[in-house]
């Protein structure tokens, strides 16, 4: 006598618990990425950007990706020291082992 093969399930019971997985993981995961998604700005419109400080909004061409902002005040005014790409990134890749 041959074994007896398991009852096949159905169609039904596989989408049942595939949504139960998916709806765990999703509901475990929704908190850590809403607030990962908050930290870096993805949910706020580029129209909600206020400058608080009462000077215009300054752009620096020729530069992008800026970090490590510094205001330094002197007695002949204001100097601001940044870190930035320019338009060649090639001495970016220099910082980089090789």
């Amino acid at each position: 006598m041959p074994p007896a093969s398991p009852p096949a399930r159905s169609n039904s019971t596989v989408i049942a618990v595939t949504l139960f997985v998916l709806t765990t993981v999703i509901a475990l995961l929704y908190s850590p990425l809403k607030l990962r998604a908050e930290v870096l700005g993805l949910t706020r419109p580029l129209s909600s950007i206020k400058n608080i400080h009462g000077h215009e909004l300054k752009v620096i061409t020729g530069t992008r990706m800026c970090e490590d902002l510094h205001l330094h005040t002197t007695s002949s005014g204001q100097v601001l020291i940044t870190a930035c790409e320019g338009e060649n990134n090639e001495a970016r890749w220099k910082w980089f082992p090789g």
